[in-house]
């Protein structure tokens, strides 16, 4: 054993003095959430992060769960989409579940674009999931109530995006084509501001 262990030492020593990083980790779990459904209380991991992560490569998370009062067992956990939106939006593939057990999923995703925060001078992006458990409400013992049970994985690239931009006040709006509008605005695309 000893000897794999130093194998295994040496071959990450390696691959850090070559520039080659080995696999990426998994997020870390950032907090923990509580609701009672009828009998069943549940508590779960409900926030992740990854502030070091790299656009495309894939993130497993492990969703776990305990139960306090009552019962519950795993359904599914499902995308229910990506933030921010809006023009430069955060992007991805859907949830690939790879295992459940009776207090746990284990569960893939992959960013496909993320959205460049300027003024901190990354990229990021969250993913919307939903832990689905079936849980006893009645109180009968019957685990036959789905519930829904929210799980946020937020994501930074600091490699991603350019530095921080100017100030906004700092940039000047461009002249108005007359007969275009109200003063001061243009039907024409603003210039790029360089940065």
């Amino acid at each position: 054993m000893r000897t794999w262990t130093g194998l295994a030492a040496g071959a990450v020593a390696l691959l850090f003095a070559t520039g080659i990083a080995p696999a990426a980790v998994d997020p870390t779990l950032v907090e923990r959430s509580s609701e009672t459904h009828g009998a069943t209380t549940v508590t779960w991991d409900a926030a992740f992060e990854d502030l070091g992560y790299a656009l495309g490569e894939p993130l497993t998370i492990t969703v776990r769960w305990t139960v306090g009062a009552g019962a519950a067992r795993a359904s599914d956990l499902v995308l229910r989409g990506y933030t921010p939106r809006g023009p430069d939006p955060a992007a991805g593939t859907g949830v690939q579940v790879i295992s459940r057990d009776d207090a746990s999923v284990r569960a893939t995703l992959r960013f496909t674009d993320l959205h460049v925060d300027r003024e901190r001078g990354v990229s990021i992006g969250n993913a919307h999931l939903a832990l689905v458990l079936r849980v006893d409400a009645d109180g009968d013992g019957s685990v036959d109530t789905p519930v829904a049970l929210g799980v946020n994985v937020h994501v930074e690239d600091p490699s991603g995006a350019p530095g921080p931009t100017a100030p906004r006040e700092a940039c000047a709006e461009p002249p108005a084509t007359p007969g275009s509008g109200p003063p001061g605005r243009s039907r024409t695309p603003a210039p790029a501001v360089p940065l």
